[in-house]
């Protein structure tokens, strides 16, 4: 299998393209032209989002699963 087709190059090729388009345009704004408010990467595909919500700590023990599925009965 290839990069091309494995579904790892791409997303990371697009997001790449993504940002320095978003960079090109910042450029030619008043903000730009001033240095502020640059905008920010475009996340990865792999990437944790740290504005996330996690629930849990972990994955539930088989043993707690039926517990857990019926809702405590």
């Amino acid at each position: 299998m290839s990069a091309w087709t494995s579904g790892v190059l791409v997303p990371n090729i697009l997001a790449d393209l993504g940002y320095r388009l978003d960079v090109l345009a910042w450029q030619q704004s008043k903000d730009g032209q001033k240095g502020r408010r640059k905008p920010k990467p475009w996340e990865r595909p792999w990437s944790k989002n740290k504005n996330q919500r996690q629930i849990g700590s972990g994955p539930i023990p088989a043993s707690d699963w039926e517990a857990f599925w019926d809702g405590g009965k």
